[in-house]
C-alpha cells in the first residue's frame, strides 16, 4: 500500500529542522527534487501534495512555505487534468450537468476549507497527525483487503 509511503515521508518531513521562510531562496536544484516527488503522485495511495511537502521540507522550506509551493505546482496538474476531461462533459444533459456543477462546487468549497485548515497546522509546525493518518488508513486497508 503506498499510504504507508505518504506516512513515511510525512513523518520524515515533520523530523527535519525548520528551514527558510521563502521559496524565493530555492535553488533549481531544489525545485527539480520538488517535481521529482510529484512525480511519485502517479501511485494509488501516494499523496501529490504529502510529497512535495516533504521534498520542500528537505529542501529546507519550513512546511508553510514548502505548502505554498506544493499548491502552486498543482495548478498545472489540474487544469491539465481539468483539459483532458472537457470532452466528457459535453454530452451532459441539463439535469446530469447541474449534478456536476453542484458536485464541483461542493468539492471547491471543502477543498479550501482543507487547504485553509493545513495551513493553520502547518505554520505551528504540525504534520504528524496527516502521517498518522495515513498510517491509520493504509493498516486498515491492509487488514480488510487481504
Amino acid at each position: 500500500m503506498f499510504w504507508l509511503v505518504t506516512a513515511g515521508l510525512l513523518f520524515a518531513a515533520s523530523r527535519l529542522r525548520e528551514g527558510f521562510e521563502m521559496a524565493e531562496r530555492m535553488s533549481i536544484s531544489d525545485a527539480l527534487l520538488i517535481g521529482l516527488f510529484q512525480g511519485m503522485a502517479i501511485l494509488p495511495g501516494v499523496s501529490r501534495s504529502g510529497a512535495t511537502l516533504t521534498a520542500g521540507v528537505i529542501c529546507g522550506l519550513r512546511p508553510k512555505e514548502a505548502a505554498n509551493f506544493s499548491f502552486l505546482l498543482s495548478i498545472p496538474a489540474v487544469l491539465g487534468a481539468n483539459i483532458l476531461e472537457l470532452d466528457n462533459l459535453s454530452g451532459l444533459s441539463g439535469s446530469t450537468g447541474k449534478i456536476y456543477l453542484v458536485g464541483g462546487l461542493v468539492a471547491a468549497v471543502t477543498g479550501y476549507a482543507a487547504i485553509w485548515i493545513l495551513l493553520k497546522l502547518l505554520h505551528r509546525r504540525v504534520i504528524s497527525p496527516f502521517a498518522w493518518y495515513c498510517l491509520l488508513a493504509s493498516t486498515v486497508a491492509l487488514f480488510t483487503l487481504s
